[in-house]
């Protein structure tokens, strides 16, 4: 029996095959690392050492192993936790020990990709309903070790849903300037930015001018180009986008062009 748990294990090392081990364990799919193919079992003896047959498969950990896993401390990354609706984004963890099947992603108006193994390190992405209301949603996920023990939903991140554009609370923008003199405007939105641009457009014709702002928080500012006195009037607007992704394109008004006293 030991010479055929032998050619077991060095058959599942080696290269494809379906091997049958004892009476009723039998191994089915591209032979290669352990962790990615399944030796189906009845009883203890149709596992190759050091396997042990549980819940009809053989597994790579001891019989008394009955810890589930967990997240490793600080592993848990998500490159971006606001979205708006319809976005995606990646969440990736690494558990603290080997799995023996696929993570059970969960959160609210939330689908998730497949899931990924990259040395240790799971990922997926995850794509937010269209329809989904406003507010946070917790992400959590179940994990099963090899041995069959499967953990309770453990907590990873948290995802709030924006779906309200941005908003001007309050702008600085000059109704006359001299000839030749740049526009300067200033404003605040009602939230963090991640871009925004300002646009020039003369009233009476040209083509319009787009400046891209300096951004601080929710505040930004523009200096805009300079005019010929020809100009008479140009309109000035924002476009704002705020963390999650949602645009909002805003008016602030005109400026005369015209000679200061």
């Amino acid at each position: 029996m030991n010479g055929i748990r032998a050619l077991a294990v060095l058959a599942v090392l080696t290269g494809p095959s379906l091997l049958m081990v004892g009476s009723g364990g039998c191994f089915v799919g591209d032979v290669g690392d352990l962790d990615d193919n399944v030796i189906a079992c009845d009883v203890e003896s149709d596992c190759p050492e050091p396997l042990f047959c549980d819940g009809g498969r053989c597994r790579q950990a001891t019989a008394g192993d009955t810890t589930p896993p967990g997240v490793t401390g600080g592993s848990v990354q998500l490159v971006n936790s606001t979205l708006r609706r319809g976005a995606a984004t990646t969440l990736s963890f690494v558990p603290t020990e080997s799995l023996g099947e696929t993570p059970r992603l969960t959160a609210g108006d939330i689908t998730f990709g497949d899931v990924t193994d990259v040395d240790g390190t799971f990922s997926a992405g995850l794509t937010v309903a269209g329809n989904a209301a406003e507010g946070s949603r917790d992400i959590e996920v179940v994990l099963a070790d090899v041995a069959g023990n499967a953990s309770p939903p453990i907590f990873l991140a948290s995802v709030t849903v924006d779906a309200t554009p941005p908003a001007v609370t309050a702008s600085q923008v000059p109704a006359t300037v001299a000839p030749g003199t740049a526009i300067v405007i200033g404003l605040d939105a009602s939230e963090p930015l991640l871009g925004a641009r300002c646009d020039f457009d003369p009233v009476f014709g040209g083509d319009t001018i787009g400046i891209e702002a300096v951004i601080d928080g929710s505040s930004l500012a523009c200096e805009g180009p300079s005019f010929q006195v020809s100009t008479t009037a140009v309109q000035v607007s924002a476009e704002l986008v705020d963390l999650a992704g949602n645009v909002a394109v805003v008016g602030l008004g005109s400026v005369s062009i015209f000679p200061l006293p």
